[in-house]
């Protein structure tokens, strides 16, 4: 999902915990029920019948992926975690 939104693409996600995190509904992204199959046929339909109106989700989610989870960043982070670990 990560990739797919820093790609910039309509994430259609289940609106579940993890997913929850990273997604705000109708800002960066869509949220479905995930017993639902039929609420996600139909959110998947309305992002590709309308790819106008749903242009800003795919640029707000690319731009949020940047801003915070950009490698550099989170490497220095991940080198500071076992540095800790090890001291």
């Amino acid at each position: 999902m990560i990739e797919a939104m820093a790609a910039g693409c309509v994430i259609v996600g289940s609106a579940t915990p993890p997913v929850k995190e990273v997604i705000e509904d109708g800002r960066n992204g869509l949220f479905v029920d995930f017993f639902s199959p039929q609420r996600i046929a139909d959110r998947v339909d309305d992002v590709l019948d309308n790819p106008g109106r749903m242009a800003h989700l795919g640029k707000a989610a690319r731009r949020d992926i940047v801003d915070n989870y950009s490698v550099k960043d989170k490497l220095a982070e991940y080198e500071r975690l076992w540095r800790g670990l090890l001291t």
